[in-house]
């Protein structure tokens, strides 16, 4: 499952973000030596207190990656919000707010009751939210944000690519790769987080396993359910058909996230019948081209569109453009459940966090 054979469109700069992956990388390897050099000299600097960590009189607990692309971060996020209610905090969401809409960006959209403020200055962020009543901070993609001390550095790692490579081989950094930094990273985190767990082999994830074994306390996430709404009903919340009432569906994937393999990946996985997919560059902000563009696609195929919910929330306003939702060309939005196998370790976590910043 750590390959998806499949026929991918790509749409706009597309190609840019797919270029580390592909065989033309080694173009990049002049952007490449000063920029990994400077990661380098930029975390060794931060570690031997030559630049300056702020702190805030709040616990932040970060959610991060080593990769880009998405990682899964945006539920893991929500479930450290929870986690923080459950135990009486007031948490808010920091995040940068990266092509957001309306000065959010998507995972805000997502959010529900959760407030996020979308800020580029992590430190001014904190602040906004202390003064909007908040006394605890859950830092959104913020690994890399060293300039704000945390409390507790939870760092994703998507078991389909845990360095950037889909064949789960080490990879090279930005821009010849999609590490952020090296794999020593790794000794600043607190706590691991493999998602996407069960798209890949036993043998893949017991390797993986050993990898990292010794660098932090671990958890795996595995999806629970996979669920499927129409984009016109307005049901992001309360998707109603499972895949497997689609096995027999042709279905187009559409997806402007930062990794869109595991996104089909997911759906080969619980049987849908993919006739392609249609890759857009992450956190794109979609046209009524774009939906007549996908709607002639689907047609042509007599299948459906299949969105992820991130894509939903730009996609909603061109609803009135594509079929009803019976139709070929009907847009449908691919909701994920996902839990921990065992979330003792988090919450020990957490738990620690919150008692070493009261000290």
């Amino acid at each position: 499952m750590s390959t998806v054979a499949l026929r991918v469109v790509r749409h706009g700069a597309r190609w840019r973000e797919d270029l580390p992956g592909s065989p033309l990388r080694w173009l990049l390897l002049p952007v490449w030596l000063p920029f990994r050099l400077l990661t380098s000299v930029r975390n060794l600097a931060y570690d031997h207190g030559l630049l300056a960590i702020k702190r805030l009189p709040i616990p932040v607990i970060a959610i991060g990656n080593l990769t880009a692309g998405g990682t899964g971060k945006t539920p893991a996020a929500l479930a450290v919000v929870a986690a923080l209610r459950a135990r009486g905090r007031k948490p808010m969401i920091v995040a940068r707010g990266y092509r957001g809409i309306d000065g959010k960006n998507d995972e805000a959209h997502l959010a529900g009751d959760i407030p996020v403020i979308c800020q580029p200055d992590r430190i001014l962020g904190g602040r906004q939210a202390m003064a909007a009543g908040a006394d605890c901070v859950v830092l959104d993609d913020g690994f890399q944000h060293r300039r704000l001390h945390r409390d507790l550095d939870i760092v994703l790692i998507d078991a389909t690519r845990p360095w950037g490579r889909s064949d789960g081989t080490r990879g090279a950094v930005l821009p010849m790769g999609y590490l952020r930094e090296t794999s020593s990273g790794l000794r600043r985190a607190d706590l691991l987080w493999l998602s996407r767990t069960d798209l890949v082999s036993p043998e893949r994830l017991a390797h993986l396993r050993a990898e990292l074994a010794g660098c932090a306390p671990m958890v795996e996430e595995r999806t629970v359910e996979v669920t499927l709404s129409a984009l016109s009903k307005c049901s992001l919340e309360r998707p109603q058909d499972p895949l497997s009432a689609w096995r027999d569906t042709p279905v187009i994937l559409a997806s402007g996230i930062g990794n869109p393999a595991a996104f089909a990946a997911l759906g080969q996985r619980h049987g849908l019948k993919i006739v392609a997919s249609h890759w857009f560059p992450d956190h794109h902000h979609y046209t009524a081209a774009d939906a007549k563009r996908l709607t002639q696609a689907a047609c042509s195929a007599q299948a459906r569109i299949v969105v992820t919910t991130k894509d939903a929330v730009k996609l909603h306003a061109f609803s009135h453009l594509f079929p009803d939702s019976s139709e070929p060309g009907s847009v449908w939005v691919m909701a994920v459940r996902s839990a921990l196998v065992d979330d003792q370790p988090l919450l020990l976590a957490i738990n620690q966090a919150l008692q070493r910043q009261k000290t």
